[in-house]
């Protein structure tokens, strides 16, 4: 991603709106673009002092340090983006593994002789 790229979609990350590989270049581009960080940072202060207003919040316990909320926010959605994605892989090798037990239970009811089959061609060679 570049600069220019990265300009235009400093309000979607803000926002919330972006998908995640998209919000992964632009994390990535940000974290090693100091002109872009710093844009984002002057973005992101300016949406966090206006949520404040409008929330009207006033804890004194709350961090106003904008460079470490950002790098927090920016952390938070590298590692939900991260989490995501092992999901899926997850669940596509576990859906990869049911479809290999479901054909290998096919095969079995349908060619019940598959094993003496196979264990003859063992013996043939030697085996068993």
């Amino acid at each position: 991603m570049d600069c220019k790229s990265t300009k235009t979609l400093v309000q979607d990350y803000l926002s919330g709106n972006m998908d995640d590989e998209t919000c992964m270049d632009f994390i990535r581009h940000v974290n090693t673009c100091p002109s872009c960080y710093e844009e984002l940072e002057t973005y992101f202060a300016i949406n966090r002092v206006l949520s404040y207003l409008e929330d009207g919040e006033d804890d004194a316990s709350q961090s106003y340090n904008m460079r470490k909320l950002l790098t927090d926010d920016l952390k938070k959605n590298e590692k939900r983006i991260r989490r995501t994605r092992m999901e899926h892989m997850i669940f596509a090798v576990s859906m990869t593994a049911a479809e290999a037990a479901l054909v290998f239970t096919v095969i079995l009811k349908y060619l019940p002789s598959l094993y003496e089959l196979i264990s003859g061609g063992l013996r043939w060679f030697g085996g068993l």
